[in-house]
C-alpha cells in the first residue's frame, strides 16, 4: 500500500518503543529493530493516528526550515520504511 499526503499513519500495537535522550528505539514483532533520531524521532512521536503524512511533513518545515516538497519526500520515505518494518499501518487498516 502506498502513502499519499492524505494518508494517516498510526503506530502498531505490537511494537516495543523505548525513548532515551532524544533517540527512539523500536522493535517490531519479528524482533527487527530501528533507531530514530532528529527528524525521524520528531515524526514518530507525532504519529498519533490522526495526523496525515502532509501534516507530519509540515512539522519538518516548521522545525527545520526545509521546503515543503523536501519535507513531504522525507516524511513519505520514513513512513514507507516504517510500514515495511511493520512498525506502522495506515490508520483504520487493522
Amino acid at each position: 500500500m502506498s502513502w499519499s499526503p492524505d494518508s494517516v499513519p498510526e503506530r502498531r500495537l505490537d511494537i516495543r518503543v523505548r525513548s532515551n535522550r532524544g533517540t527512539i528505539q523500536i522493535v517490531n514483532r519479528t524482533l527487527q529493530a530501528v533507531e530514530l533520531t532528529g527528524a525521524g524521532a520528531l515524526l514518530f512521536r507525532a504519529m498519533d493516528g490522526r495526523r496525515t503524512v502532509g501534516e507530519l511533513a509540515g512539522l519538518l518545515v516548521a522545525e527545520f526550515g526545509i521546503t515543503a516538497a523536501d519535507a513531504l519526500t522525507d516524511t513519505t520515505d520514513l513512513v514507507t520504511g516504517l510500514a515495511d518494518l511493520t512498525v506502522i499501518d495506515h490508520a483504520g487498516s487493522r
